[in-house]
């Protein structure tokens, strides 16, 4: 059985995972593009490397799914979905750090209003609901 958090235990838990994802992952500013036929998630130092046209090898897709996307028809829906999700991953990217931070912010602001007010934590909490949502999808966490 999992032990409940508090409110600042759960902000800082997502603070903590999304700075440890942030420091892990591939370094951005991420791009989709497409490199013959295959559709790429690549960092801008990839996108072509030695000046031949083509994406490098060290792309996020090789990386994460081992290989690229063929597009084989891009119109169909599965090539839609598969292109929106590169791309919410590359526009996700660069808010990982900045997000982390506010996280972690509003687990100190919560604990700086608690004290002053001298109310229970959760009473405090309402406060913050927007960033305890925020914190509790990054940890997978039910509202």
């Amino acid at each position: 059985m999992t032990a409940v958090r508090t409110p600042v235990e759960t902000l800082r838990a997502a603070a903590d995972r999304l700075e440890a994802l942030d420091k892990a992952a591939t370094p951005g500013p991420w791009t989709v593009v497409e490199d013959y036929d295959d559709l790429v998630l690549a960092t801008d130092d990839a996108l072509d490397p030695d000046g031949d046209g083509l994406c490098g090898s060290y792309r996020c897709t090789d990386r994460v799914a081992e290989h690229d996307f063929t597009i084989y028809d891009e119109d169909s829906k599965e090539e839609r979905q598969v292109r929106a999700t590169f791309g919410l991953i590359a526009a996700l990217r660069p808010a990982a750090g900045p997000l982390a931070a506010s996280l972690r912010e509003s687990a100190e602001e919560l604990v700086t209003y608690r004290d002053a007010k001298d109310v229970p934590e959760d009473h405090a909490a309402r406060m913050w609901r927007k960033e305890l949502a925020v914190a509790r999808a990054i940890l997978g966490e039910q509202p």
